[in-house]
């Protein structure tokens, strides 16, 4: 069972996979958000980050490939897990290179999406927590240094 902070944003246009998802995953004990596009979802991200993303590839506008890269500017750190209908290599691939962190196809076994999920999210965690550690450390230092600093 997940801490029950760790949040979702669900994209996908398909409104049945979305309630399937949200349904699941809120069985599950994570906080579900849901957007409908690549758009939606880059302003969702925007406004409150989620601890992971479930991605889409095929949607109206700008793709999941292209939606993952422009959050990838936005959040280098957020776990972004791809699920669809493309099982091809070239599309596996094509998702890593845009910067996903993982690859389900569709249709998904929802056991598998938790489990990634929540590994995913400790991940990210544990690795924002660390870096926040080790930036809190190196700020007297910093200060120490004064100028020499750029």
């Amino acid at each position: 069972m997940p801490d029950p902070k760790f949040e979702v944003l669900v994209v996908d246009d398909h409104s049945d996979t979305v309630r399937l998802l949200e349904s699941e995953l809120g069985a599950a004990g994570f906080a579900v958000r849901c957007a409908s596009s690549g758009e939606e979802a880059i302003a969702a991200v925007a406004a409150a980050r989620p601890d992971a993303l479930l991605l889409d590839v095929r949607m109206a506008g700008i793709d999941g490939f292209e939606t993952c890269a422009r959050l990838r500017r936005i959040d280098g750190d957020l776990p972004i897990v791809f699920m669809t209908g493309l099982d091809e290599t070239e599309h596996v691939v094509r998702g890593f290179e845009a910067g996903g962190t993982d690859y389900v196809t569709k249709p998904v076994s929802a056991p598998e999406v938790i489990a990634r999920l929540l590994a995913h999210a400790r991940v990210a965690r544990l690795a924002r927590a660390t870096r926040g550690a080790v930036d809190a450390a190196a700020l007297p230092r910093l200060a120490l240094a004064g100028d020499r600093v750029s």
